[in-house]
């Protein structure tokens, strides 16, 4: 079986880092970003089709909502996860979205990750 590739993007560097960590143990492929500009830099330039995005939906500059704006246009069925400490955003007839309140454990993340990835045939 191929890897599925997740990109991590959230502008606290150690958070990225646990969350690619769980993941990359739980065989997923990983790609990193800081921010949402350098998510859609880094998922235009992948070097294999990225299968899910998980977002911290509060960063500086671009958003999360904004980044995941760009990034539908781009791929309008890639499955989402947003993660925050506060109340999930407003997504008023979206599909393939999952949502993690910080902070969660590495099973409710694994969880999540491998539910919205079947939901969505991937």
């Amino acid at each position: 079986m191929v890897a599925r590739t997740v990109l991590v993007v959230d502008d606290t560097a150690m958070l990225r880092k646990l969350i690619a960590t769980v993941l990359e143990r739980a065989g997923y492929a990983v790609l990193i970003a800081e921010s949402g500009e350098a998510a859609l830099a880094t998922f235009v330039a992948a070097p294999a089709p990225v299968d899910m995005v998980i977002t911290d939906w509060r960063m500086q500059g671009m958003n999360g909502l904004e980044l995941i704006g760009a990034l539908r246009e781009l791929a309008p069925t890639l499955p989402i996860i947003f993660t925050s400490g506060s109340e999930p955003p407003r997504l008023d007839g979206a599909t393939s979205f999952g949502f993690l309140r910080k902070p969660f454990t590495p099973t409710e993340l694994i969880e999540l990750v491998s539910t919205t990835l079947a939901a969505a045939g991937r």
